[in-house]
């Protein structure tokens, strides 16, 4: 079996996971605010009030941080890395799919020892046209183990 081909894109970030995040910020407030009226009793103006103040306030907060630096994730055909863009030491590890919904990635990059454990890159096709065969292949691609049988349990 031959090993994916080499592909590297650089990651800027999407707008749809920061849109995502915003959404999924203003609804964790709004559900605490509703918790909180229903232990209340009753439709209290003042706790509703405070919910919708509370989840405006998330959003904004989520989509209001500042955007990350690009980061340009690699792989070369034996192992992955990620390096700031702009950098020249890149952190090797093991890129992993937590979310694929086709048209776009949620990537769990885990870092080898030594490095910042743990980064979640967010790909979306529309930003990654030329690459984005390369990437899934590399992504999914079964990887060679030192020890194949070292998941099974006897």
């Amino acid at each position: 079996m031959t090993a994916a081909p080499a592909v590297d894109v650089v990651c800027t970030g999407d707008a749809f996971a920061r849109r995502a995040a915003a959404l999924l910020a203003a609804l964790a407030a709004a559900a605490g605010a509703a918790w909180g009226v229903r232990l209340g009793g009753g439709a209290d103006g003042l706790a509703a009030a405070a919910g919708a103040i509370a989840a405006v306030f998330a959003a904004v907060a989520v989509a209001g941080r500042p955007r990350r630096a690009a980061v340009v994730l690699r792989w070369d055909g034996a192992a992955w890395s990620v390096r700031d863009d702009g950098s020249a030491d890149a952190v090797a590890g093991h890129a992993r799919v937590a979310i694929d919904l086709g048209g776009w990635l949620l990537l769990r990059f885990d870092a080898a020892a030594g490095a910042p454990p743990r980064r979640w890159i967010a790909l979306a096709r529309r930003d990654h046209r030329a690459r984005w065969h390369a990437l899934r292949c590399a992504l999914f691609a079964r990887q060679a183990d030192a020890d194949p049988l070292a998941a099974t349990r006897i």
